[in-house]
């Protein structure tokens, strides 16, 4: 059919079609295809009928693609992934009751060496859980991110003090199990990405990197990681932080572009090099 190949994705596919771009996005065997005329998407949807079969199709502003109940309203997306989300509670089995606040305390990165290993029973559910919901904060939870990214590496080692930091966070699931993920575009023009990081707060010393990209409603990306090297402060961890993202926003700008939207602004914010400009301006920060 001519479609043409995003390079920087090779399952995302376009064609101008009566003015206006169709795009189908591949995942498996769960495709999406989009074009402003219905009737666009029909014309195609017949010709990939002919090729393979019959095919179950959902059509409107509402459908469930991998495991995401998703909805299209007031030019926004609502993601939600209750049910997803529900499973892992019942893959957790035990009973969570407080509500907390928050994902996890300011000691989540603490790690007492002299905790007892878990059982290899606990051990293994732990790492079940833990792989569902690093699924679930890839597409619907990003807030969870940074004690998936942390309890991620206490795979191998899980202590006694690791499964109290995943209760919490079960906890704090079933306290906000509604919350909906939201994304929107203010002007597909602009893209705005922010990164940080948190000097030294891993036991070996090294930092944790999180970095996020918007185009105006909710981030478009977002990431939470240790960092790959030892920093001698946090001006060094901010740059190294920048470092370790900086390829998700260089890969969204040129994405976006042969998507055929043309970035005319394309803004990096981090704390320390913002500081040195307002310095070098004369201007205390």
């Amino acid at each position: 059919m001519r479609f043409e190949v995003n390079p920087y994705d090779k399952c995302v596919m376009n064609k101008t079609i009566n003015g206006s771009q169709c795009t189908i996005v591949f995942h498996d065997d769960d495709n999406k295809i989009s074009h402003e005329d219905p009737e666009v998407v029909s014309d195609i949807l017949g010709k990939i009928s002919n090729h393979f079969g019959e095919l179950s199709v959902i059509r409107g502003p509402e459908f469930r693609l991998l495991g995401m109940d998703i909805k299209v309203k007031d030019k926004n997306i609502y993601i939600s992934m209750k049910d997803q989300l529900l499973e892992v509670i019942q893959m957790y089995r035990d009973q969570a009751e407080s509500l907390p606040a928050t994902p996890a305390t300011k000691n989540l990165f603490n790690m007492n060496r002299e905790e007892d290993l878990v059982n290899e029973s606990d051990a293994k559910r732990f790492h079940s859980v833990l792989a569902k919901l690093l699924f679930i904060s890839k597409r619907g939870r990003p807030d969870i991110k940074p004690v998936i990214a942390y309890l991620c590496t206490r795979v191998s080692c899980t202590t006694n003090g690791n499964m109290k930091k995943l209760h919490r966070l079960i906890c704090y699931i079933k306290s906000t199990l509604n919350d909906t993920r939201v994304i929107g575009a203010d002007l597909l023009k602009v893209l705005h990405t922010w990164i940080d990081a948190s000097y030294a707060v891993h036991q070996d010393m090294k930092g944790q990197t999180g970095g996020e990209i918007l185009l105006g409603t909710g981030l478009i990306h977002g990431q939470s990681s240790k960092q790959k090297i030892n920093a001698k402060s946090s001006t060094e961890s901010d740059l190294i932080g920048v470092s370790e993202y900086l390829p998700f926003h260089v890969w969204t700008v040129n994405f976006h572009e042969k998507q055929g939207y043309n970035l005319e602004r394309k803004i990096l914010y981090q704390d320390n090099m913002s500081a040195m400009r307002l310095k070098k301006n004369g201007r205390n920060s």
